[in-house]
């Protein structure tokens, strides 16, 4: 076995791959399974991703059969995100998925990225547990659309970047850290959220420029609120319900 950049010649195998791959291993309908298919792995699809220079595809093979894939991007913001890993489910345990994931890590860190995420269709029971064994720590949730219809993705990291995952590292005098940049709230004043806490948040310790809410539990700001008062964390869907809102923040 190897591993090597795939070519637009692989698309139709990488096709076959992806669909075996996604019947043995996650919980879609054959349905959703179609719109993604069609989405991101048909011949144009794959044609468009070895070209662009920002994309990173690798397939392992056993002679002139291809044994599984994986696809990177590197982002506006200079990480690394490992989209997708499909191993053919017939060779599954033989460390084909090891390999690719060591090709494609190595080729991000030649890139010089500012870490590296994988996301994986929440569908996908396994994904997680193996990632785990890379250094990968889940680290959010977000929405991706195929074909029209919205499916729900664990985001891992290999890095922090902008979770926090402990409340003290809020200091005393309201400074925490997101995404590199120091910023400014109340402790002493918090919205509940089904996951932990909403803080208001400010770009400087005068707070006369607000940012939207601290979400306490994944680290990250938050602008996403609608008109009746309700908050949600866009990174780990952590919500609050407007019939929860202190009054000091009417």
């Amino acid at each position: 076995m190897k591993t090597r950049a795939a070519t637009a010649t692989d698309s139709h195998q990488i096709r076959k791959i992806a669909e075996q791959s996604f019947e043995a291993s996650y919980a879609l309908s054959p349905l959703d399974i179609e719109s993604i298919i069609e989405t991101d792995f048909d011949t144009d699809a794959i044609t468009e991703w070895v070209d662009d220079d920002d994309r990173l595809l690798f397939v392992a093979e056993s002679e002139d059969s291809l044994l599984g894939f994986t696809q990177a991007r590197i982002t506006d913001d200079q990480r690394g995100e490992i989209v997708w890993l499909h191993v053919d489910p017939t060779v599954r345990g033989q460390g084909v998925g090891t390999e690719l994931i060591d090709r494609v890590l190595a080729a991000l860190r030649e890139r010089a990225v500012e870490g590296v995420q994988a996301t994986i269709l929440a569908q996908n029971q396994e994904g997680g547990e193996f990632l785990d064994r890379f250094g990968f720590q889940q680290s959010g949730q977000e929405e991706r659309t195929f074909g029209g219809e919205q499916f729900r993705t664990e985001v891992y990291s290999t890095v922090e970047s902008d979770r926090i995952d402990d409340e003290h590292m809020i200091t005393e005098s309201g400074e925490v850290a997101v995404g590199g940049e120091t910023r400014f709230i109340d402790p002493a004043e918090a919205i509940a959220g089904d996951e932990g806490e909403f803080l208001l948040v400010f770009a400087g310790k005068d707070e006369e420029e607000r940012l939207g809410f601290y979400c306490t539990n994944c680290g990250s700001i938050s602008n996403l609120v609608d008109t009746d008062g309700k908050v949600v964390c866009e990174s780990c869907g952590n919500v609050h319900n407007p019939d929860e809102w202190d009054e000091s923040y009417l």
